[in-house]
């Protein structure tokens, strides 16, 4: 008997990387998203309060970020469309919170 409900897609996140941005009260990374051939690039926000109730150093919420990212995903994806095209109607920049780091 198949299962009523449908698995929450994956993010297909090819590579991140840690970026400047002057001004901001936090942390951003520039994430490209495999799409066939092409990559898709998102910017991802954590406000500094949001990195400071995390409780974790930097280097541990940047190595968590792909996991951080599929669990904002399971919120928002549907597994009826391609994910690439869900991904492309999110704000940009893309907001973390804490408990996505959880």
């Amino acid at each position: 008997m198949a299962s009523l409900i449908a698995a929450v897609p994956q993010l297909p996140i090819r590579a991140y990387k840690r970026v400047e941005a002057p001004g901001l009260d936090g942390l951003r990374w520039r994430v490209w998203l495999s799409a066939n051939d092409n990559h898709v690039p998102l910017i991802v926000d954590l406000c500094g309060t949001q990195a400071t109730i995390s409780g974790l150093p930097e280097t541990e919420l940047d190595s968590r970020l792909a996991a951080a990212l599929q669990r904002l995903a399971e919120g928002r994806l549907r597994g009826d469309l391609p994910v690439i095209d869900q991904v492309l109607r999110w704000n940009s920049p893309v907001i973390l919170r804490a408990e996505h780091f959880g």
